[in-house]
């Protein structure tokens, strides 16, 4: 240690010791309350400063040893000096009384998490498939080692639509909770106009620190099928490039006038049947399948164009998805 303090950088969490040796050739003890410890931080005294430091242990005529603890919040601008008197108001000289710069206080960042919980174990929303009545769910667990709340206003959900913000967003989460060591879950119901959406989170501690986690990465395959149904007997297909290893899906939607007995089968690229993924029968109104890229082995298919064939109900339509690994 070259200046007073011990040590001269470190996380928001560790004890900075300042130390300083108070000598006095008469054997004179300090003034009261002498020796004093300046913080700076910014230029300006912080909170509380200046300190008066603790008697550790020496003899005034060769030197008595002063000690003050102190936690700081996090920054890099800190300064420190000490000032000391004697007991007849001589003031003490030497290098401790100019202003040093330290120490180095670092934040330790946050972190987004999906929640692990039954639909969210990979990523961020449910159902990623809602009709117009149907609020999609997004949840994410915000963690901070240092047991700091989120700042204000945070965390944050950015919904797009066709590469733009959604209306309304960013949204602000709810989070449930105080232990943000273990981590908080935050929640948002939102019911979203009819298309493709992506989404991602966003969240800072109050020391501005920004938080990193999959979480924070845009994420696709949120579709939402709103007053804009298929007519009837017309198939659409969302998300129809998707990569299954990534957990995507491409979604399909139909309506038919009246419950109908219907399947829905994936070909490859020659004709042959991959996976059978609905026989039964419809409902009246929008019907919604999902294909998650496996064959009826449950592997999942190698990259490569797949057909979609629909029929039953007065149906008999083919879509093509693409598969990419």
């Amino acid at each position: 240690m070259t200046g007073g303090v011990n040590p001269e950088s470190g996380d928001r969490n560790a004890s900075y010791i300042y130390r300083i040796k108070f000598s006095d050739s008469d054997n004179v003890a300090p003034a009261a309350g002498f020796p004093k410890l300046h913080i700076k931080q910014g230029g300006a005294e912080i909170s509380g400063s200046p300190f008066t430091m603790n008697y550790v242990s020496g003899a005034y005529n060769t030197g008595a040893i002063y000690s003050y603890t102190k936690n700081l919040m996090p920054g890099t601008n800190y300064t420190y000096y000490f000032e000391a008197q004697d007991a007849v108001a001589a003031s003490a000289g030497g290098s401790p009384t100019t202003e040093i710069s330290a120490p180095s206080v670092s934040n330790q960042l946050p972190g987004l998490a999906w929640t692990g919980e039954t639909n969210y174990l990979n990523d961020g929303v449910c159902p990623k498939v809602a009709s117009s009545s149907t609020p999609s769910i997004f949840r994410a667990k915000y963690s901070d080692p240092d047991n700091d709340a989120p700042a204000a206003g945070y965390p944050k959900l950015y919904v797009k639509k066709g590469g733009a913000q959604a209306p309304g967003s960013p949204f602000l989460l709810t989070c449930a909770g105080t232990d943000y060591i273990g981590g908080v879950i935050c929640n948002l119901s939102e019911v979203l106009g009819s298309g493709e959406y992506s989404y991602r989170f966003e969240a800072f501690d109050i020391y501005n620190g920004l938080a990193s986690g999959a979480p924070a990465n845009e994420a696709g395959g949120l579709v939402s099928i709103g007053t804009d149904l298929p007519a009837a007997q017309e198939v659409k297909v969302y998300h129809g490039v998707f990569k299954p290893g990534q957990d995507e899906k491409t979604n399909i939607s139909f309506n038919t006038p009246a419950p109908a007995a219907v399947t829905v089968t994936v070909y490859n690229n020659i004709g042959r049947k991959v996976k059978e993924l609905y026989r039964g029968g419809s409902s009246t109104g929008l019907n919604l399948i999902q294909w998650d890229g496996r064959d009826d082995a449950g592997a999942r298919v190698s990259s490569g164009v797949y057909t979609i064939k629909i029929e039953g109900g007065g149906i008999n339509q083919s879509k093509r998805v693409v598969v990419v690994r």
